[in-house]
This record gives C-alpha cells, structure tokens and sequence, in this order.
C-alpha cells in the first residue's frame, strides 16, 4: 500500500460526548457518536474524497462498537453472495500499554508504516460538515504536515504527517494546532494551517450545535432522534 491512509481514532460509545450529558442521555448520546462516525467514515471512503488516500483505518479501544458504526455502509459486505465480509475501513485495537489518543495514533502509523503507506491523515470522528472537497484540500496541501483547525483556531480536527521521520510526535491537547506547528519546526518540517467550513465544526457542546447549519441540525437531529435545543 503507498500513499496516504486516512486514519480515525474512535473511542466507545459509551463515554463519549459527555459535555453534552446536560441535553442528550446516554442513549442519545452514542447514537449522536454512531451518526457523526458514520457520517466521516462514509466521506472518507467515497470515491469523490479521490486523490492520495488509499485506505481507511479506525483505531479503537472498542472493536465490537467500531464494528456497529460499520455495519451497512457503503464499502462494507457481510452477506454470503458477497464472499468474504469486507469492511469501509480497516478496524486495528487500541493496544492498552499505549492509552488516550496520541498512544493509539502512534500505534496506528507504526502499523501504516508496516503496510508501506507514506502519510497519514488523523481524522477525528465528530466533523458533521466535512465533505469530499475537505479531504482533498488536506490531501493537495504541499506541505509536510497540514493542520486543519476548528473554529477557534488553537485545535486540531485533522492532521496530515509524514510516516517519517518516526519520533514526529502527536500533540493532541489544548493548544494542539501551534503545538503540531511545532513539532513539525523540530524535524525540520514544512507546515502549513487549513481553514475550511468542513473541517472545523467539530460537535461537543451545544455552543457547536448553535453554530452548524440548520441542514445539517436537521440530519444529525433526526438521525439521535434527538432535537438538540441550540441556545
């Protein structure tokens, strides 16, 4: 395999999107994480996100949960005319002497770089707005690591690095946007910071939910069978 592989980190759905506790419960709450994965997962498989990408890996702590969201999107195959059963995206586990997010990224590119990729770009799982033409911009971006901000400038919602040199760090966290912009200056790595409508709605609290378009309130509301109260 060469090229990029995109990869997006996904934790259960159990314990994500707590700052929401308030509005949604917990069943809302993981159908909310069901939708919002499904919705990137389907992006990122779609033909149209074209380009460098040449696969797709979710790295997870909960593989059975993983294997839910999967079910039935398009890429994936279970029934016994379809031969084999073939996934929309690679599922690798969380190994448990590396926890929280950097620890499982830095597992997923050692297993890149064992399959031969080149690049990788961090997806995270909660971008209702992202789209094909996102992926592509990140994917064109010349330079060595491209980070995709969200909406108040400082974080990071996606990130596209180089599988070399193999100490680059990940920097997830408060701050994590200038934080990759300075990793990246240690290795001697160009850098470079996108802004798109796509990539920087990420959805965790209900300030977010205010700022998303109603289209898109509407689509994820119908899907958690939930309709958020947006102040």
């Amino acid at each position: 395999m060469t090229g990029t592989v995109a990869v997006v980190p996904l934790r259960d759905g159990v314990s994500g999107k707590s700052r929401l506790a308030a509005t949604l419960d917990p069943g809302a709450r993981r159908r909310l994480v069901v939708a919002l994965a499904r919705h990137v997962l389907e992006v990122l498989a779609s033909p149209a996100a074209g380009g460098r990408l040449a696969g797709v890996v979710v790295v997870t702590a909960d593989v059975p949960f993983v294997e839910e969201v999967l079910t039935d999107l398009p890429g994936s195959s279970s029934g016994p005319r379809s031969g084999p059963p073939t996934r929309a995206a690679e599922v690798i586990a969380e190994p448990p002497d590396q926890p929280g997010l950097d620890g499982a990224l830095h597992h997923a590119r050692s297993h890149l770089r064992d399959l031969g990729a080149d690049r990788m770009l961090v997806v995270h799982a909660d971008l209702p707005r992202l789209g094909t033409d996102d992926v592509r911009a990140l994917l064109a971006d010349p330079a060595d690591v491209a980070v995709a901000t969200d909406r108040h400038g400082t974080g990071t919602n996606l990130l596209a690095v180089p599988l070399d040199p193999p100490d680059l760090r990940f920097r997830f966290g408060p701050g994590s946007r200038a934080a990759h912009e300075a990793e990246a200056a240690t290795h001697g790595l160009t850098s470079a910071v996108v802004r798109r409508p796509g990539t920087t709605a990420d959805l965790d609290t209900i300030d977010d939910w205010a700022e998303l378009p109603a289209e898109i309130r509407a689509r994820v509301g119908a899907a958690v069978g939930h309709p958020l109260a947006a102040r």
